[in-house]
């Protein structure tokens, strides 16, 4: 499902600049930096957390995910391969920065960096909740 973290990381000051040919590899770099855990955590959670979310949504951690698909889904329909997107980032104090601005890269950032701060706010993603359709 995942390969890489990213092609290329270079560290600058106190932020880690991510450079990754692949916005799922970059996402889980930021949820490193930012959750302090792995992406896969939150794999399988709920009806929205993986792939092909669909159904109602269970809990915070659910809809943070449905935000995240509606996101991409918005992007896929004006053009964009946001699950391929090249762009870059900097994880600064717990937070994403996008350092692209174009409607395809800057917008698969966004979506990404979105998803992790909502995250954030809310609690650890266990039990796992399951999706009841």
């Amino acid at each position: 499902m995942y390969t890489s973290v990213s092609d290329e990381l270079e560290l600058h000051h106190n932020s880690t600049l991510h450079r990754s040919k692949r916005s799922v590899a970059h996402l889980l770099a930021i949820f490193k930096c930012v959750l302090h855990r792995s992406a896969l955590d939150y794999n399988k959670y709920g009806c929205w957390c993986g792939y092909s979310g669909s159904g109602p949504v269970m809990d915070g951690i659910d809809n943070c995910c449905k935000h995240h698909d509606l996101c991409y889904e918005a992007l896929i329909n004006k053009g964009c391969s946001p699950h391929v997107q090249y762009y870059k980032s900097a994880c600064l104090n717990g937070a994403v920065r996008c350092y692209t601005y174009g409607k395809c890269d800057g917008g698969a950032c966004v979506c990404d960096s979105n998803l992790v701060q909502c995250l954030k706010k809310q609690g650890a993603p266990y039990p796992k909740k399951r999706c009841i359709k």
